[in-house]
């Protein structure tokens, strides 16, 4: 805390000094706070051990879905995540009532019978959503229109957004495409754009992600294909 004396002179945290000298004080703690502030950025740098595939992917997948909805202008449909919720809602609401249902064994064998029964089928449901029809998709966008003095402006798709990450491999797979295109992401599907992405690009040898650098090419990937170019780009070192 500094106050000002009638002679002249300050006091700066319970001790007087002059003007010099508290202007000095002053600076050195802005000093330390812009030293604190550098140590902070460094610390939110994301760091992971590069040789888990699983982990990486994850990590990418999280960076994709946050740079699409916030700097690329798509809102997320949760349409299907909520319906399997909903079912493996249900399916726990069954396996709670068989758990915890007020009658003694064996009297309630019928009811336990049908509480399993039910929980697997649900459970079974979801497995099969999740395997047969999401695949390797990892967010599905909203269509979006907007409109300038009444008439139709800027127009967004609904898009369904998929990622691929084999293990032992360097390269990120990236897939946009339509959501509901005959096809979907398969190699039959002509009007989908293919980013193949180096991911030496993103994380240095210590673990280190660059996500500003991978938000700037997932941004560019999504301008190409909003822009009708089609087919397979590579992002890596000699891209930049």
């Amino acid at each position: 805390m500094t106050q000002r004396t009638s002679k002249g002179s300050v006091i700066l945290n319970g001790t007087e000094a002059s003007v010099g000298e508290a202007a000095g004080d002053t600076k050195g703690e802005q000093i330390n706070v812009s030293e604190e502030l550098e140590i902070d950025k460094q610390e939110a740098v994301l760091t992971i051990e590069t040789g888990d595939s699983i982990k990486v992917k994850q990590v990418l997948d999280d960076s994709t879905i946050a740079c699409i909805t916030e700097k690329c202008g798509y809102e997320a449909n949760y349409t299907s995540d909520n319906w399997k919720l909903g079912l493996m809602f249900t399916a726990c609401c069954f396996a709670l009532t068989a758990q915890f249902y007020p009658v003694p064994f064996p009297k309630s064998i019928p009811l336990l019978g049908i509480c399993c029964a039910t929980y697997f089928i649900l459970s079974g449901i979801v497995q099969c959503i999740i395997t047969f029809i999401d695949k390797d998709r990892i967010l599905t966008t909203k269509e979006s229109k907007t409109y300038v003095n009444g008439d139709l402006g800027l127009q967004k798709e609904a898009l369904d957004i998929r990622t691929s990450f084999p293990r032992y491999q360097e390269w990120f797979t990236l897939i946009v495409h339509k959501h509901g295109d005959k096809g979907a992401g398969s190699d039959t599907n002509p009007e989908r754009a293919v980013a193949e992405m180096y991911v030496g690009k993103y994380f240095t040898t210590s673990g280190d992600f660059d996500e500003n650098r991978y938000h700037q090419d997932v941004r560019a990937h999504i301008k190409r294909f909003e822009g009708g170019k089609y087919g397979v780009f590579k992002y890596d070192h000699k891209s930049d």
